[in-house]
């Protein structure tokens, strides 16, 4: 059974690009901002990875990962936040929320993802 992914990036070929490289390994959820990513998290469920944008309009990635830490029935949930931010300041905020595993700085790549879902999922072996 593959596992479930919500991908979240204002950017439909970035959002393209993650569930390309994800494959068929996870059956892939999409949302183009962060309200919409709360939406999907609150009504949808049972998602095994969210993969998250920093910077978005209206609601940015990192206050979708501060909204989802107040709920307990999501935040636990495996996350990767992707970012063109190379701010460290920004990045130790973010590491403070347990939940978030990786920080891949964009271009995301094959290599890059894969990378991170080895790190939270040892059975991962794509590439």
């Amino acid at each position: 059974m593959a596992r479930k992914a919500l991908i979240v990036d204002d950017s439909a070929s970035v959002r393209a690009a993650v569930k390309n490289i994800l494959g068929e390994e996870f059956e892939a959820e999409e949302a183009e901002n962060g309200l919409n990513a709360i939406f999907k998290l609150e009504n949808i469920k049972d998602f095994d990875l969210l993969i998250i944008d920093y910077n978005m309009p209206g609601l940015s990635g990192e206050e979708v990962i501060e909204e989802i830490s107040k709920k307990d029935h999501i935040k636990k949930l495996n996350t990767i936040m992707l970012t063109t931010e190379t701010d460290r300041e920004k990045h130790e905020r973010i590491k403070a929320f347990s939940f978030v595993q990786c920080w891949i700085i964009k271009p995301i790549t094959p290599k890059k993802l894969s990378a991170a879902l080895k790190k939270i999922f040892n059975d991962w072996k794509r590439f």
